[in-house]
């Protein structure tokens, strides 16, 4: 059985970007290669939900998206605008959108600041994706002993009861939960 689930939607059956990194890939210190032009094709959005739960304590997390494409083309993961714009949030430091390819392995490189590169200051990207879920203010601190406790007890004082919070978080069963919280609460 899986633990993911995918919708896609079909955003603009032809849209363009004016710049992209496929296959301009190359190594430093000739990393530079101002991208491969503009091009055309589906936007789509792709909805991941997963059927088995993940925990995840509060912080800074890697996403790095692959698809099969079939038929050939390529998959190329749209930038967003920057700087952010209300409402967003504005994220501080340098959180730009990296990439690499076999040649490159196991090293990677910044979309703008390494490859694009024609400009000054070099432009950055964001990434376009979001994460929603349900956050647990009282949970407890993976590593330290009295995590799994805190966090049922969070869980338990913030749905109304065990059994609530593993029904509205989508856990098969209360024994499922507590089985997520001891992995999330280990070292």
């Amino acid at each position: 059985m899986g633990t993911l689930r995918f919708a896609v939607r079909l955003l603009n059956a032809n849209s363009s970007v004016p710049n992209r990194v496929v296959n301009g890939i190359n190594k430093k210190p000739n990393s530079t290669t101002h991208g491969e032009g503009p091009a055309t094709g589906e936007e789509v959005e792709i909805d991941v939900t997963f059927t088995n739960p993940i925990l995840l304590p509060a912080g800074h997390y890697f996403f790095r998206p692959e698809v099969l494409v079939t038929g050939g083309g390529d998959f190329l993961f749209l930038s967003a605008p920057k700087p952010i714009v209300s409402p967003g949030t504005a994220i501080v430091g340098d959180l730009q959108a990296w990439i690499r390819n076999s040649d490159l392995a196991p090293d990677w490189l910044r979309i703008g600041t390494d490859i694009i590169n024609n400009t000054t200051p070099p432009p950055t990207f964001n990434m376009t994706f979001s994460l929603t879920g349900n956050t647990l203010p009282g949970a407890g601190t993976p590593g330290q002993a009295n995590c799994h406790g805190e966090s049922i007890s969070g869980l338990a004082a913030q749905f109304g009861g065990i059994d609530a919070a593993a029904s509205a978080l989508g856990f098969s069963s209360v024994q499922a939960l507590q089985n997520s919280f001891r992995a999330f609460c280990e070292p």
